[in-house]
Parts: structure tokens; C-alpha cells; sequence
């Protein structure tokens, strides 16, 4: 029998923990979603991620997991799949963790070590007051840009393109095909 979604997700752990309005449970839904067309076991998924709001998905998902410090999310996960290749190795994170551990980032992209980034892009450091990340649009409002953020932000899948990375893709989470465009990102190497 064919896995579903809800075989991914921990039912104890709902509602979700998010803000309401938050876009993060519906990307876990998608994420869930994901892992069940692929029919991955769930004891071949590690999900990781650091501090942040996306950072307490772990809790809600019934795989392995490791949770660990703000921005060393990637090279946790890149740890895990040069150990254990055979694992499936999702790295869920925001764009603070992702600013923070930026070069790890990088450095993963260029190397095309076979793991999926998830990046939960909410444009500011949501849990620790809304200061601007490096996502936060030019002239975006912010607790720390209250004229304006005047850097432009960084532009991740560009940059996973420039690090010659395998995959990339941006979607909002209300996009139908979230689930099978994550899909489409974890089949990738």
C-alpha cells in the first residue's frame, strides 16, 4: 500500500505551533506530501533544521530528525548524506538560518552534495521580532529598516544557479504543485 501524507506527519504534535496566518504548516503539508509520492520509508528520511520558526517542523514530522544550531543547518545535512548516502536528507530553513549559514549554503550548491534545501522564506527574522534578513525586499519595512531596507535582497535560487547547484525553484505556498515540485527537487541529485 502506497504511503500517505499523514504517514509522514506526527498526528500528537497538531496544530501546527505557527503564528496564525503563517505559511510554514502548509509547506509541511507539501513536504509531507512529497515524501508520500515518492513512497520514501520513513526511516530513510532525515529532516534537519536549525533555529528559526521553520525550525520546530521537526517535532511535527515521524522520521528521523536533528535539530541543531541557527545557520549550520546545510552542513548538518551534508554531514548526514556523505555518512549515510543512502538516507533522503531534506534541510528545512528560513531566510535567517539561510543568511546566517549562507557560505554553507554555497558551498553545498557547488558541490551538489545530494541534499534538498527547503527555504521558508517569510522575508524577515519572524521569531525574534521581524528584523530584515537577507531576503527582505528593497525598501521593505522592517523592526531594523524602519526607512526602508536599503540593501536589495539576495535572490537564493539565482544563487544556487550561479553555484552551478542541480536544482532550483521558487514557489509560494499556496502553489497546487508545492508537493510534487518538492518531490521533483529531493529526485534530484
Amino acid at each position: 500500500m502506497s504511503p500517505e501524507a499523514s504517514d509522514y506527519l506526527n498526528p500528537a504534535t497538531k496544530p501546527f505551533s505557527f503564528c496564525p496566518g503563517c505559511s510554514h504548516g502548509t509547506v509541511l503539508e507539501a513536504l509531507a506530501g512529497a515524501l508520500a509520492e515518492l513512497e520514501l520509508p520513513t526511516n530513510r528520511v532525515v529532516l534537519v533544521s536549525d533555529i528559526g520558526c521553520i525550525g520546530i517542523s521537526d517535532k511535527h514530522f515521524q522520521t528521523h530528525t536533528f535539530h541543531g544550531l541557527h545557520g549550520r543547518s546545510v552542513t548538518y545535512a551534508c554531514g548526514l548524506k556523505l555518512a549515510r548516502p543512502e538516507l533522503t536528507v531534506v534541510v528545512l530553513v528560513g531566510d535567517g538560518g539561510l543568511g546566517i549559514g549562507g557560505h554553507h549554503f554555497l558551498h553545498a550548491a557547488r558541490r551538489n552534495v545530494d541534499i534538498t534545501v527547503v527555504v521558508c522564506n517569510n522575508f524577515n527574522f519572524g521569531m525574534t521580532g521581524g528584523q530584515h534578513s537577507i531576503t527582505t525586499p528593497h525598501q521593505g519595512i522592517t523592526a531594523t529598516t524602519s526607512v526602508g531596507n536599503f540593501e536589495h535582497p539576495l535572490d537564493v535560487a539565482a544563487l544556487v544557479d550561479v553555484a552551478q547547484g542541480n536544482f532550483a525553484a521558487r514557489a509560494m505556498f499556496y502553489d497546487k504543485d508545492l508537493p510534487s515540485l518538492i518531490a521533483a527537487g529531493i529526485r534530484s541529485p
